[in-house]
């Protein structure tokens, strides 16, 4: 029996289209009975703190659903710990010495050991921060966890449904594209069409002006955090000068307000703290 070719092309496209349902429809249906579940995941570990540094602990995935019980222990008495809470998008903001534009304090670095359980408001990664910025200035061994419950596993094995829809998918489509270009193939002695060649762009380079604006502010939320006792390397990294430069321009207004350096850590008082940071942001306009 001779088979016509309109027939195999008939046979090739109901192929693609039940391939692309195989693809779309079985792994939808196993992410669908995956969501009624909720994972229990523990991530615990050790670190010693020193002041003014933190650790941090990351549960991913999860939401209004699930909950994150968090507990600390320190070896030293007399350091208070601070436990931050912060989405993907806030975390990044403070990394970056800048103010999240929203942080949940679960504890407030009055105890050096606690607990708690936190409910996240929306489905994210959640970064737990534990931060030692204690008056003490000591370091302490911490001890910190994270139960959570409804959290994503961030991993597991190949989805075998998947690649096999995507396998057929793809065969579908390579057998319609062959049949197509055997049923219209270019004649002999046709020459395809000559697409004129583009010259080299050349790249322009734009210098980004300072955000003066946004410097202070990453100054200020230094100090704020760090209780008015900076790492000088640290307020180095924000201010965008020459190394030379800035270490004689912040010894000179050290002398100038009467601060003083102890081990790369720069204190300063309440009172003239904003007339440095302006007398600094001043010598960087220069």
């Amino acid at each position: 029996m001779k088979i016509k070719q309109t027939q195999i092309f008939v046979f090739l496209f109901a192929s693609l289209i039940l391939g692309g349902a195989f693809i779309t429809f079985l792994p939808f249906r196993s992410q669908q009975s995956n969501d009624n579940k909720l994972d229990t995941l523990n991530l615990s570990t050790v670190k010693t703190i020193d002041y003014s540094e933190w650790a941090v602990l990351t549960a991913k995935g999860v939401g209004p659903s699930g909950n994150v019980h968090w507990q600390f222990s320190g070896s030293n008495n007399y350091v208070g710990i601070i436990l931050l809470v912060m989405d993907s998008e806030n975390y990044a903001i403070f990394q970056n010495l800048e103010i999240p534009d929203t942080v949940y304090m679960e504890s407030d670095g009055t105890y050096y050991i606690d607990n708690g359980d936190f409910s996240p408001p929306q489905t994210a990664t959640w970064y737990f921060l534990f931060i030692n910025i204690d008056n003490d200035e000591q370091s302490t061994t911490l001890t910190y966890s994270l139960t959570c419950t409804g959290c994503s596993s961030g991993g597991g094995g190949p989805n075998i449904v998947l690649i096999i829809g995507i396998v057929v998918g793809i065969i579908a489509a390579a057998a319609i594209g062959g049949f197509l270009v055997y049923k219209y193939k270019i004649k002999p002695g046709r020459e395809p069409p000559i697409t004129p060649e583009k010259g080299p762009e050349t790249a322009v380079i734009k210098k980004e002006p300072i955000d003066y604006t946004k410097i202070v502010d990453g100054v200020k939320n230094v100090f704020e955090v760090s209780g008015n006792r900076i790492d000088l390397e640290m307020l180095r990294d924000i201010v965008p000068m020459d190394k030379a430069e800035f270490n004689n321009k912040v010894l000179d207004l050290v002398k100038q307000y009467g601060f003083k350096i102890e081990l790369e850590v720069l204190h300063v008082s309440d009172e003239k703290r904003d007339d440095f940071i302006n007398a600094l942001i001043n010598a960087l306009r220069e």
